[in-house]
């Protein structure tokens, strides 16, 4: 508004606002003394020989301020209309005139004017000069909590590490920054600054080594805790134990020892086992105070000798015998025909037939082996096979053989032997099977190419025996043999006489049946063309 004549023109200023208004109106200064609010020649009064003047501009150096800051209120007054006088300049918070500053203005001059501002206490203000105003928000300054006080372990022992730990917060509207003081039985040991802004934690941690024995207290930040200091954790080591003492490589064996916590306080303690000086195994054991523990390692070596275990300190011998190396024994040396005929004895063989040898071999050492077996007949080795086997394992292994002429074989391997004869297969003779029953006595005769032989038989039972065969027989057309059993009874009783002939693979029987006190006679020839 512009009003003319002489008079006071109050200009309002607000500081700190979202929004500027009234700029550009005029307003009257007058060239007297101050008028007051309400009466003739103040704003918004109309007053005689008022001189124009208008407010251009006017800002806050800050618009947010933290309680107890100061900011600048800067405002620029133009003389409008050719006028010049003195202007009065009144900066009002909350409509309340708080400072006036008077300038005196040549026509179409311009000045500024500035107003410090200081406010401790929070909210939003209206800071203005005339209709120009701004809002001024003065804010909570940071403001820091601190809690979450921990203090671990509880119980230590001298020299051990404890730590302090704290959570801080800034409760505040502004970011600012704080000192986190620790103090040991009421002596400042460390400080630490932190900047946080306004919502933001965080923990701060300190570690705390002590040397006297006994409570100590701690306090950070006005938060109280205390630690205690005892006694450190000594271990004993004792009992120590090999199991077996001697034994073979390759054997798990076993080594404990006792460790117990003589010191007042729990603590950590590293059992580390050796063999001949070398670290082979450790454990970590937590002990409370006098509590002992037995520590068990299982270990296994492969060198022979004298070996020397130790366990923190304690030291024992550990003798460990070599294995014994494959060592392989031989049984059960066979040879068989793979045709057997009935009335054949097993170790005749026809020539060109089949002689399956089998031996069995087995390991006895505690290492695994290979082993080569050498087959001979007649001395000369006729096969050779090899086979592997763990300690302790057996296993059985043969060769087909198929001899070729007439001879006797000798079949040895290692300290073992076994023989077989091999024959023209139409050279096998004969066996002869007699069965008498209840009381006989008699003679059972047999001749072979005209000589007689004889087997004088009594009571009952069986009788077997084999023809040899002729040793001329590549000489011969033919050989006969006559088979003939004379008995007589001796009880009164029929009795049935039995004759079995075994010939080639094939049986021949005949039986007869004679009355009470008869005499029995029966006779067979066959014979083989050579």
């Amino acid at each position: 508004m512009n009003q003319k004549g002489i008079g006071t023109q109050v200009i309002t200023a607000v500081v700190l606002g979202l929004v500027i208004a009234g700029l550009g109106g005029y307003f009257v200064v007058t060239g007297g003394a101050k008028t007051p609010a309400g009466e003739a020649g103040a704003p918004g009064n109309e007053a005689e020989n008022q001189v124009g003047f208008e407010v251009t501009s006017f800002a806050l150096s800050s618009t947010e301020v933290e309680a107890g800051d100061s900011i600048t209120a800067s405002v620029t007054v133009k003389s409008v209309e050719n006028n010049a006088g003195i202007c009065r300049v009144p900066l009002t918070i909350d409509g309340v005139e708080v400072e006036t500053k008077e300038i005196t203005l040549a026509p179409g001059e311009t000045k500024t004017v500035t107003f410090t501002v200081t406010k401790n206490t929070q909210g939003t203000f209206t800071v203005g000069v005339g209709s120009s105003i701004e809002n001024l928000r003065v804010k909570k300054s940071a403001t820091f909590e601190v809690s979450n006080l921990v203090v671990s372990p509880a119980e230590a022992g001298i020299g051990e590490q404890v730590n302090v730990s704290i959570t801080a917060k800034n409760v505040g509207e502004l970011s600012g920054t704080c000192s986190i003081e620790l103090k040991i039985d009421n002596v400042i040991r460390e400080t630490r600054t932190i900047t946080l802004d306004n919502g933001e934690s965080q923990a701060v941690s300190f570690t705390v080594t002590e040397n006297q024995l006994g409570a100590h207290t701690v306090v950070v930040n006005g938060l109280n805790g205390s630690f205690n200091l005892l006694n450190p954790a000594t271990f004993e080591v004792s009992n120590l134990v090999v199991s077996p003492s001697e034994t073979k490589v390759g054997t798990l064996v076993t080594v404990s020892a006792t460790v117990k916590n003589t010191g007042a306080a729990a603590g950590i303690y590293k059992v580390v086992l050796t063999i001949d000086g070398q670290e082979k195994q450790s454990k970590e054991n937590t002990l409370n105070p006098n509590e002992n523990r037995t520590i068990i390692f299982t270990v296994m070596e492969n060198a022979a000798g004298t070996h020397v275990v130790g366990v923190n300190g304690l030291t024992k011998n550990l003798k460990l015998n070599p294995l014994t190396p494959a060592t392989f024994q031989v049984s059960n040396l066979s040879a068989e025909g793979y045709f057997w005929r009935k009335g054949v004895p097993e170790d005749l063989i026809g020539i060109g037939e089949s002689v399956e040898i089998w031996v069995y071999v087995k390991n006895v050492g505690e290492l695994s082996g290979t082993y080569t077996a050498n087959f001979k007949i007649n001395g000369v080795v006729e096969n050779t096979q090899t086979v592997f086997l763990n300690a302790n394992a057996g296993k059985s292994i043969y060769f087909q053989f198929w001899p070729s002429q007439y001879a006797s074989y000798t079949v040895s391997i290692e300290n073992l032997t076994a023989s077989f004869i091999a024959w023209p297969e139409n050279m096998f003779g004969a066996e002869v099977e007699v069965v008498y029953g209840g009381s006989w006595s008699g003679t059972i005769l047999t001749v072979k190419n005209g000589v007689t032989s004889s087997q004088n038989v009594t009571g009952s039972g069986r009788k077997t025996w084999y023809l040899d065969n002729p040793s001329n027989y590549d000489t011969m057309n033919y050989d006969n043999y006559i088979v003939s059993v004379a008995f007589q009874k001796t009880d009164g009783s029929d009795q049935r006489l039995a004759v079995v002939i075994y010939w080639l693979g094939t049986e021949y029987d005949l039986g007869y049946t004679f009355d009470s006190y008869g005499v029995a006679s029966a006779a067979y020839a066959w014979g083989w063309e050579s």
